[in-house]
């Protein structure tokens, strides 16, 4: 019963945010004036990106079997917090849900969403470099210059995603040593810190 309360109350107020932030009567015109065709092509347009987020995460995590139907609800929550929290605190609903829904641990969550921001990283990279040589006569800087800036960028984000374990490891080492020399008295909390970055490594 309480969990069912505290869902209503965090839709209520999630509805309240957006009424907030928008105006009634604008909203009034739009879906008086709105096309039904475009409405339903467009529905359907982000439905699919949805699904294609969640297959995404189911990739990148594959080894734990969630089914498909609760990564993609878990997707739908995520990219709705980001729409409505300030800031990037939606980015934490995503290994919160994980680990509510599938028992996956919030280190591994997170894990997994960084993976998934270096790929999107990557991608825009990507096309960055075919826009930039695409519409060079609309940029007026040094075409070599960016390229060159572009494939360095491409370059970091490969090199780092393939050794980011060895560098979470030794920064979880070098942690541990800088407790250990200075004696802190945080030992537990530094530990813990450790315990989680070696999980994600």
């Amino acid at each position: 019963m309480k969990r069912i309360l505290l869902s209503l109350l965090i839709t209520v107020g999630i509805v309240i945010i957006l009424l907030l932030q928008i105006s009634l009567t604008d909203l009034y015109v739009l879906l008086k004036t709105v096309d039904p065709f475009w409405v339903t092509l467009g529905s359907i347009t982000y439905l699919l990106a949805t699904l294609f987020r969640a297959l995404r995460f189911k990739w990148l995590i594959d080894s734990k079997g969630i089914p498909l139907s609760d990564l993609f609800r878990i997707t739908t929550f995520y990219h709705l917090s980001l729409m409505v929290l300030p800031s990037k605190v939606g980015e934490l609903s995503y290994p919160y849900l994980l680990n509510k829904i599938s028992g996956m641990t919030v280190t591994k969550g997170l894990a997994s969403l960084i993976a998934s921001r270096v790929y999107d990283f990557f991608i825009i990279m990507m096309i960055l470099l075919f826009a930039t040589i695409g519409f060079q006569g609309l940029l007026k800087v040094n075409l070599f210059l960016l390229i060159l800036t572009i494939v360095f960028l491409i370059s970091f984000i490969i090199f780092a995603f393939f050794y980011m374990s060895s560098f979470l490891s030794r920064m979880s080492n070098i942690l541990g040593k800088i407790s250990n020399w200075t004696a802190s008295r945080n030992v537990r909390f530094v530990l813990w810190i450790q315990r989680k970055m070696n999980e994600m490594a």
